[in-house]
């Protein structure tokens, strides 16, 4: 596995272990936007060190940053080179990224 690779696992491992933990708290107080941040966050850095293992950029030419949520589904859902997403899994993330903005009072 490709060293970014491996840095970007690690860290969607950590953002899913506090999403688990959040969500199993003893008290209410920042349970669900918490969670749905650590969830949202472990499967974007999920999805990253996917493509790259899959040989997918990450990075657009001459950008700093690498993309975002959205644009790794639609990657991982239609890019023929390394596609490993089916539309349900992609419709589930994307649920998933949507009901975060909606806790943060953002909209989508």
């Amino acid at each position: 596995m490709k060293r970014e690779a491996k840095l970007l696992l690690d860290k969607a491992c950590d953002a899913l272990i506090l999403s688990i933990e959040l969500f199993n708290r003893p008290h209410d107080r920042g349970r669900v936007s918490g969670t749905l941040i650590q969830l949202d966050h472990g499967f974007e850095m999920l999805m990253k060190a996917a493509i790259l293992h899959c040989g997918g950029r990450i990075r657009e030419k001459r950008a700093k940053e690498t993309i975002g949520f959205d644009a790794c589904v639609r990657r991982s859902l239609s890019d023929s080179r390394i596609k490993y997403l089916a539309e349900e899994q992609a419709l589930v993330l994307q649920t998933i990224n949507g009901s975060r903005s909606n806790s943060q009072g953002m909209s989508i």
